[in-house]
Order: C-alpha cells, then structure tokens, then sequence
C-alpha cells in the first residue's frame, strides 16, 4: 500500500503533464477497500460510518495526503524548543503556549508556501489592471518572513497567536484564510501540540542537528534532518 501511495503521489507531482496510472491507483483504492472492510478494532478507520455516495477510498487516501504536514510542523516545533531550552517549561506551565509553538514553526517553514487564488473583481495593482478571474499565486514566505515589516520575522515569536490561527491583515496566513482556508487548520496545531505536551511532559529535548541560531533562524528547515536528544525530566525541572 505504501508503494502504490508513494508512487501516485509522486506522478501527481507532475499535475496534468502526466498521465493517471489507473492500475496502480485501482490497487491502492482495493487495499484501503479491504481495510475499511475489516478494520483494526478501536482504529480511527473502525469510527467512520460511511454512507451513500461517498468515495471512502478517496476520502482516506486525501487525508493521507494531507495530514502529513502535521508530522513536519511537528518536527520543526521540536527543533524549535530544542534548541531554546529555556522555553520548554512554558509548554507545561503556560495553556495553548505548545499551540502557538506549531502555529510558528508553520509561519517559520511554511508547508505550503504557495497559495493559489481566483480574482473575484477587477483589481489596480502597481498601475495594471489585473481583471476579475485572473489567477493569482500568494507565496507566502514573502510576507511570513517580511523583516522590513516584522521585528520577529526569523526568530519564533508564540506571542503573537492568540486563539486566532491567521492574520490576513499583515499577511499571516499558515493554514491560509478566507473561502478556501484550510479544513484542518483546527486539528493539526491541536494534535501537534498534544504531541509537544505528552513529550515534554516526560523529558527535556536539546537539538543535536542541524544547529539553529533562535535569533536568525534559517528560511528553510529539513525535518527529515532533524536529531533530537531527550533526557528524563526530573520532578524539580
């Protein structure tokens, strides 16, 4: 099943230049089919009630897709403590500080560094007229990492996230905004901070690799690259 994903996915890459591999993805749909079909007891997959209509397969295969940058976002919030100790008690002590961590490290290292947008209505831009239905791309480190603009544009800053998780208004849009914003823009700061809260609670992390400087923290973040070391946490820490 791995295979099949990761070779679709990676033909997908390629949009409309390239041609649906139908077999493999008929291969894939079958095994979720089965699965769904007989589902591990107590799994997230036992608790969904379809119903008429609804392509499951499809369904689990898009979430499959794109939950995954919870896993990144969550990663880089780990780097992003590791290498500020004096922050991790906050994550204990201080309600939704763990929250606004992940909402940062997604401002910090977008997931989805472009957006892509629809003109509802004429527009003057810099003296042109970009008329209603013009596509537009939003490339959003442009104005997450704006140091003309923000005093915190490189370095974390949980301050300014309150129980809201956009700003269009200055330009910060992690899960983007508006119409099309993004469904899970609830569920994956809540599921990546009960992540930081359960490990934190146990131990304190240090950042082995790659080093960060938590004042000038880098435009891009590997997550695959991330090694972090923890050590029990003592009753006194």
């Amino acid at each position: 099943m791995t295979e099949d994903l990761d070779e679709i996915r990676r033909q997908g890459n390629w949009g409309f230049t390239a041609p649906v591999q139908q077999r493999r993805l008929q291969s894939f749909k079958n095994q979720v089919k089965r699965y769904l079909e007989h589902p591990e007891e107590r799994s997230l997959v036992a608790r969904i009630s379809g119903g008429p209509g609804l392509d499951m397969e499809s369904q689990i295969a898009h979430w499959l897709f794109a939950f995954e940058p919870a896993g990144m976002a969550t990663f880089r919030a780990l780097a992003l403590l590791g290498c500020q100790p004096d922050q991790q008690n906050k994550a204990i002590n201080q309600p939704g500080f763990s929250r606004a961590v992940v909402l940062e490290s997604v401002r910090l290292w977008p997931t989805t560094p472009a957006i892509l947008r629809e003109l509802t209505e004429d527009h003057q831009v810099g003296g042109r007229l970009l008329q209603k239905g013009t596509g537009i791309i939003i490339f959003t480190p442009f104005f997450h990492r704006d140091n003309q603009r923000l005093d915190f544009a490189d370095r974390m800053a949980t301050s300014i996230w309150s129980e809201d998780d956009t700003m269009p208004s200055t330009g910060l849009v992690p899960f983007s905004a508006g119409p099309a914003m993004c469904p899970a823009h609830n569920l994956v700061p809540l599921v990546g901070s009960l992540a930081l809260d359960e490990i934190l609670s146990q131990a304190t992390i240090s950042l082995v690799r790659p080093t960060l400087n938590p004042l000038a923290l880098p435009g891009t973040l590997n997550h695959y690259e991330v090694k972090l070391l923890l050590a029990r946490r003592t009753a006194t820490a």
